[in-house]
């Protein structure tokens, strides 16, 4: 990204500063180290259009890297998401209605039978994390960088997978 590009996307507000940093004082560091930022309204986008059902999980990461985020983790319990960038994070609430309670049990038959139904398009997004609560799933973590997907329950339990090798070249492209 140029800093020119930086700069105004600092002046606009699309970047979650440090608690503590004024929007000057974060304009001047971008200017300064010239690093990534994150595009806020980009990341809000790509949960609109999950929820809208109009692109899948490969579309999502893809517009997700372009956008500067590193890893997310979505609570199920909050019902929020945060996305993580190389040195900043953004929080959004996710739309979800119809909630179930989070079971009592992790599951991870229930969690690899919500991700293979999303893999074969059979549910959208929104009833993907009603089978994630519903199988007992309390938060999720995509690692984008790292290619794999963590889904964890209350007592720390874990179910953890790789990318597929499809999403990886769908990436790489």
């Amino acid at each position: 990204m140029k800093e020119l590009e930086i700069v105004e996307k600092a002046k606009e507000g699309t970047r979650t500063p440090k608690p503590g940093l004024e929007k000057s004082d974060v304009l001047s560091m971008l200017i300064l180290y010239s690093g990534v930022v994150m595009d806020t309204r980009a990341i809000e986008e790509c949960t609109r259009l999950n929820f809208e059902g109009k692109i899948d999980f490969g579309e999502n990461v893809k517009r997700l890297i372009g956008a500067g985020a590193v890893w997310y983790c979505v609570d199920l319990v909050q019902l929020k998401k945060v996305s993580y960038g190389a040195d900043d994070a953004y929080t959004e609430s996710l739309p979800l209605t119809d909630t179930v309670k989070v079971g009592n049990r992790f599951s991870a038959r229930a969690i690899t039978d919500a991700i293979a139904a999303t893999q074969r398009k059979e549910t959208d997004y929104p009833e993907f994390l009603r089978r994630l609560i519903a199988g007992g799933c309390v938060y999720y973590v995509i690692f984008m960088k790292g290619r794999k997907m963590t889904y964890v329950g209350s007592l720390g339990e874990s179910h953890d997978e790789d990318f597929p090798e499809q999403l990886i070249r769908y990436l790489e492209s």
